[in-house]
């Protein structure tokens, strides 16, 4: 099992959230109410915090944890373009990282697919939604020698998978239309994006134009009833400047349902909440998960970061789901 410092060495981690605190004015006038992204509940919300100049609300019927007001798209977009800690994280946190993320996240995600489809694999044509530099569609091909075509409306990310010889194209999902896809079975993915999308809503709904019925959607996000996601709060760095929706396994649920998705199963494979929890202790608020984290054995929290896993109650969370 990894721990979080392979994938989020502390130090660059900690450059990164500082950064991220003084590019909050790039959201200084966010000004978009929203109602519960998941059951549409307008009233019926609690106030958490507010961090990095967003503002975190609980949703009281499905307890989805939502950013609102939150910006525009325009906003987003400008600050993905400009912003100095989105430049850190791409220049330098996920470089000085890659080899690790590449181990740790994409080799297993890489695994989690193809067991999925492996009796059907050559049926369906498969796109990764915001695929950036190709990191899954290249892994994925090696391994199976199955072709996966990257869906990225980065140009330098969508040159680079070019270069590399991986099928992409250069569009916005609300600018794809079915004559660009293969006329085969399709398999969409998409990984951590869905917490940072301005509208979950919309995206879905412009997925589901270019879907056929058999054609699946698999995608990973954060979830709100995560364990360390739960007793950090405010501490837990999943709330980061970049990070807008957090669903959780039966929340995303009745989404999905509301768009006429059909849930094939929900799952949270997560290994870090534990390690997170012991390096952040001090913030733990459950007195008594206090001092578990702090007497268990290494063994002994093996053994618990396996149970949440199992029980839907780690904060990273993947879903299947077809049409």
């Amino acid at each position: 099992m990894f721990k979080e410092k392979d994938i989020r060495p502390d130090k660059i981690f900690d450059q990164y959230l500082e950064l991220s605190k003084k590019d909050k004015i790039y959201f200084k006038k966010s000004n978009i109410f929203i109602s519960c992204p998941a059951c549409n509940k307008k009233t019926s919300k609690v106030f958490l915090f507010i961090k990095h100049g967003h503002k975190y609300n609980q949703c009281k019927t499905c307890e989805t944890i939502y950013v609102s007001p939150r910006p525009s798209l325009s906003q987003l977009i400008n600050y993905y373009r400009k912003s100095n800690s989105a430049k850190f994280f791409a220049d330098v946190f996920y470089k000085k990282t890659k080899k690790a993320r590449i181990e740790h996240l994409w080799k297993p995600k890489v695994d989690a697919i193809y067991d999925f489809i492996k009796d059907n694999k050559e049926k369906y044509a498969i796109y990764d939604i915001g695929g950036g530099y190709g990191i899954f569609a290249d892994l994925f091909n090696k391994k199976f020698k199955k072709k996966v075509t990257v869906i990225e409306p980065d140009k330098t990310m969508y040159n680079h998978c070019v270069k590399k010889k991986i099928p992409a194209i250069n569009k916005f999902l609300e600018n794809i239309k079915k004559e660009d896809l293969k006329k085969e079975k399709k398999l969409f993915l998409s990984f951590e994006l869905f917490e940072h999308l301005q509208s979950p809503n919309i995206f879905l709904k412009i997925l589901k134009k270019i879907m056929s019925p058999g054609d699946i959607f698999i995608f990973t996000t954060l979830s709100s009833s995560g364990a360390d996601i739960q007793n950090l709060e405010i501490n837990s760095k999943s709330f980061s400047i970049q990070h807008l929706n957090f669903f959780n396994p039966d929340s995303i649920v009745s989404l999905l349902n509301k768009h006429k998705f059909k849930v094939i199963k929900v799952e949270t494979p997560g290994q870090l909440d534990i390690d997170i929890l012991s390096k952040q202790s001090n913030h733990i608020k459950n007195k008594l998960l206090k001092i578990m984290i702090k007497i268990l054995s290494n063994k002994q929290k093996k053994v618990l970061q396996k149970n949440l896993s199992t029980e839907n109650l780690s904060s990273h969370m993947r879903v299947f789901c077809c049409v």
